[in-house]
């Protein structure tokens, strides 16, 4: 397991490493970019499968602190539906 620490002032322990998802993308093509990105493609492709195994292993490991940004492509769109499908299946709380 991943050694935790507190969190600045607060009680909230937060692990020593995070994971950072800007890999995670099926594409750099930012949200705010007038070009409508298809969500339903973009979570049916390959990466999608591999991306729900690292939040798997993550989780395993005791990472609990996944990093995105808008600028990281579809990185948030994916990791939210993988977060979502995992709940709705029962591998994980929220």
């Amino acid at each position: 397991q991943v050694p935790k620490v507190r969190f600045g002032r607060t009680e909230v322990a937060m692990p020593i490493v995070t994971c950072g998802a800007m890999r995670f993308q099926h594409t750099w093509m930012p949200d705010f970019i007038p070009i409508v990105i298809n969500k339903k493609k973009v979570v049916e492709t390959p990466s999608q499968v591999n991306l729900e195994e690292v939040v798997r292993q993550c989780l395993k490991m005791g990472i609990n602190h996944f990093e995105t940004a808008r600028m990281y492509g579809t990185s948030e769109i994916q990791l939210v539906h993988a977060l979502k499908a995992m709940m709705e299946r029962g591998e994980i709380k929220r």
